[in-house]
């Protein structure tokens, strides 16, 4: 009897143990290879400004990919093919059907969500450096398009819409030569409004509520010649203080209030600073 009630719970527990793999293979998406056209308008040009400000990809370049309209799906991360200049390719969950909205994103690395449970998203301008490489991290761009699917692939195309305005500063403490090796800018609004971050509808690219703030740039090398600040739309007389690499702070403002217009390139004429004592 005590052998029969030994073979019995073991068969048992097998029989749990079969159940919990089902259940496992269940909850587990499948995906198949996705590829995804995305364009870019361009917006300068400007010789120096090459790469995204032209409507080119850099290369590497990432878009996130977010279903509109259900939850539970995860996340996709698409990656520019070195052979093309705008195709992106990666895996995209099968819960994603033909015909269905999804939401592209760049940069890839500022979706913090994982999947489509959370469909808005906080985007912040702190952290950037000044550089034209470095505003690439902070030139948000979106689209809205449908995935066209099959059992074994699916693809999709769609023309990026920028979120922000990228301002284009040139700097002189003598009216003339140009002010190098700056280490720090800290941007503030003396007039309108400054936006340091913005929560963002994926549905719809649209944002949904603004935090007015100011904006530090960072760059432990020094700027010298064009320094490069992504904004979010608004209107502002802006005022610089900057910090260069001998520790000298000079202050200087547009002279009136300025017109930061979504998906546009403001080049600002030159600003005379002013040292502080």
């Amino acid at each position: 009897m005590k052998k029969t009630t030994t073979i019995l719970c073991l068969g048992i527990a097998l029989c749990m143990l079969g159940c919990s793999d089902d259940d496992d293979q269940v909850t587990t998406t499948s995906t198949v290879p996705f590829s995804l056209t995305a364009s870019l308008s361009p917006r300068s040009s400007d010789a120096e400004d090459t790469g995204i400000l032209q409507g080119n990809w850099n290369a590497n370049s990432q878009l996130a990919v977010m279903k509109t309209g259900s939850s539970g799906v995860p996340k996709t991360i698409l990656t520019r093919e070195t052979d093309s200049s705008d195709t992106f390719t990666g895996d995209l969950s099968t819960l994603v059907k033909n015909e269905n909205e999804i939401a592209v994103f760049y940069p890839a690395a500022a979706i913090t969500a994982t999947s489509s449970d959370t469909l808005t998203q906080t985007l912040n301008l702190s952290g950037q450096d000044g550089t034209l490489a470095g505003i690439t991290n902070y030139d948000y761009s979106w689209a809205l398009c449908k995935a066209s699917m099959n059992e074994t692939t699916g693809s999709s195309a769609c023309e990026m819409t920028s979120l922000v305005t990228i301002g284009k500063f040139q700097f002189t403490a003598n009216g003339d030569s140009p002010l190098n090796n700056i280490t720090r800018i800290t941007v503030t609004a003396t007039a309108g409004n400054l936006y340091s971050s913005a929560v963002m509808k994926l549905k719809d690219g649209e944002f949904s509520s603004t935090q007015t703030g100011n904006i530090t740039i960072k760059n432990k090398t020094g700027i010298s010649g064009t320094t490069y600040i992504s904004f979010f739309p608004s209107e502002a007389q802006l005022h610089f203080t900057l910090v260069t690499t001998t520790g000298e702070v000079y202050e200087t403002a547009t002279s009136t209030t300025i017109k930061l217009e979504k998906g546009k390139v403001y080049e600002a004429p030159t600003l005379t600073c002013t040292l502080l004592p």
